[in-house]
């Protein structure tokens, strides 16, 4: 009897193992064999994440990973302000900010006076406005705002200047634009200011009608008190901080005391408590002098089309 009953197991044997290997599956590729257990891990491309894109699915087409919300794409020059745009933020309007532009028009903002002397992106020595009575002022005010703020707009939130120059003809059609200033004077001052300029461009913001914290595309970068003299402290920041072309930057502006000066691009410190030199001294040959005790806020036009928002300033005296 048993000579027969071992062929018979091993037939049994043959005929059942290939239906219970069937039924067992390998292990997916790439993934160790489960432990414990447990299943493997979901691979790259189960979850949303990794190979096959957001929401693909996993091995074999079975994959249960939910579509992942792509980030919003970076905010450009162009792109219209948000909701929160040119709103003080609470913990800003509660140390007492405001907001010096209104996302909507140029109230509060007016041209450059032009008396005859203005240079490309150079501005004005306020003193060549002492001359004036305030009738004269008043009305070389108006002449200026008529010829100049057409080419600074609002759009969509976004304080624009359309980059227009200067005509080379004599006399000239099209005089470009000018500087924007603001129409109240102001002496110490912690500013916020947001700018976005393109490939190419150069600007700045100019304090007590004196420039200026740069903004340009160079090795240096922007935040540096450029006008100041040559090989002083200050002049070029410490940490290039800038933003790629068409991206938005930020920077925060103290000026108080004897004109000293300290500035943040994007949240890093560029420039250390350096007084703000006089240009108009320096340029003119004549005794180094401070600023004036009081003057405007500027936004410098320098050829290109230039973006602002967000322009916050708290009085300090």
């Amino acid at each position: 009897m048993r000579r027969f009953l071992l062929p018979l197991a091993v037939a049994l044997a043959v005929s059942v193992l290939p239906s219970l290997l069937a039924q067992t599956p390998a292990p997916a590729a790439g993934n160790a064999p489960a432990v414990g257990g447990q299943a493997p891990a979901p691979g790259p491309g189960a979850n949303g994440a990794g190979a096959g894109g957001p929401g693909a699915a996993g091995r074999g087409g079975r994959g249960t990973g939910r579509a992942q919300t792509p980030p919003p794409p970076p905010l450009t020059c162009t792109s219209p302000a948000t909701p929160t745009d040119n709103i003080v933020p609470a913990v800003l309007a509660k140390d007492g900010f405001k907001a010096i532009f209104n996302g909507k028009d140029l109230t509060g903002w007016q041209a450059l006076i032009d008396l005859g002397t203005l240079k490309l992106g150079e501005g004005l020595d306020p003193d060549e406005l002492k001359p004036l009575s305030p009738a004269e002022k008043a009305q070389k005010q108006k002449e200026s705002n008529d010829v100049y703020l057409k080419h600074w707009s609002v759009v969509d939130g976004i304080l624009i200047f359309d980059g227009v120059v200067a005509d080379k003809l004599t006399p000239h059609v099209e005089k470009g634009g000018q500087n924007l200033q603001t129409v109240k004077e102001y002496d110490d001052v912690d500013l916020y200011v947001d700018w976005c300029i393109e490939q190419g461009a150069d600007s700045g913001v100019y304090l007590k009608n004196s420039p200026q914290i740069q903004m340009w595309f160079n090795n240096v970068g922007s935040g540096g008190l450029f006008n100041n003299t040559i090989n002083t402290a200050g002049r070029n920041p410490l940490v290039v901080a800038d933003n790629p072309a068409e991206r938005w930057n930020t920077f925060h502006i103290i000026m108080q005391g004897d004109d000293m000066t300290t500035v943040w691009l994007n949240g890093k410190l560029v420039v250390v408590n350096v007084k703000m030199d006089n240009y108009w001294t320096i340029k003119k040959k004549q005794p180094e002098r401070g600023l004036a005790p009081r003057g405007n806020i500027e936004l410098q036009y320098h050829g290109h089309r230039l973006y602002w928002k967000n322009i916050y300033l708290k009085e300090l005296n």
